[in-house]
């Protein structure tokens, strides 16, 4: 086994969502030749990629506290271009959805700090620069997206499903497809 693998945690959309979400990053990613958020679970990211021994993160995981985690509805809309490439469904700021999304992935951070062996999340996209949503694709231009016509989300309605430690293929992104590992199901979707 290896002694170090990469990881993130993701916060598994329900299957309604997941119906209504993948369509679109179909219909973009098609457009974009990049097909890695297709590689995914339909999701919004709550700790971003890390390289970490599998067992110590597993743990870490695991002894993480989830209860009174997405008691909230949270309402995707967009979608919205963020350079230099990046296209994805905004979380709504408003209602308490929002600030538990960043409650559990400021808490995740800290619950995985000590099994994070290489930590590849910059700064800016931690901590207060962590900004909730769920990819589109990767490989968009500004421009491009102006001409594609692509329909605008005012209101997705989704719940978190539940929490997923992930893991990715070695030869990430050249192939594979990332796969949760560990779970911490909602008890509304089943344990």
């Amino acid at each position: 086994m290896p002694t170090s693998r990469r990881y993130a945690v993701f916060g598994i959309l329900d299957a309604l969502a997941a119906l209504l979400v993948r369509p679109l990053q179909e219909r973009v990613t098609a457009r974009t030749g990049n097909d890695l958020a297709l590689r995914f679970p339909v999701h919004v990211t709550l700790r971003g990629r890390f390289w970490g021994a599998p067992d110590a993160v597993a743990e870490a995981f695991q002894r993480a506290d989830y209860s009174g985690w997405a008691s909230h509805a949270l309402i995707l809309s967009g979608p919205v271009f963020r350079a230099p490439d990046l296209l994805w469904l905004s979380v709504e700021s408003t209602g308490p959805a929002p600030s538990e999304l960043v409650r559990l992935h400021e808490h995740l951070d800290q619950a995985l700090k000590p099994a994070v062996n290489i930590d590849e999340v910059l700064p800016a996209h931690s901590g207060a620069g962590y900004r909730p949503h769920v990819t589109l694709a990767w490989g968009a231009t500004e421009d491009a997206i102006r001409r594609w016509d692509l329909p605008v989300v005012h209101s997705v309605r989704a719940e978190l499903a539940g929490v997923a430690l992930a893991e990715y293929a070695d030869t990430w992104p050249t192939s594979g497809r990332v796969q949760p590992v560990c779970w911490w199901k909602s008890s509304k979707y089943g344990t």
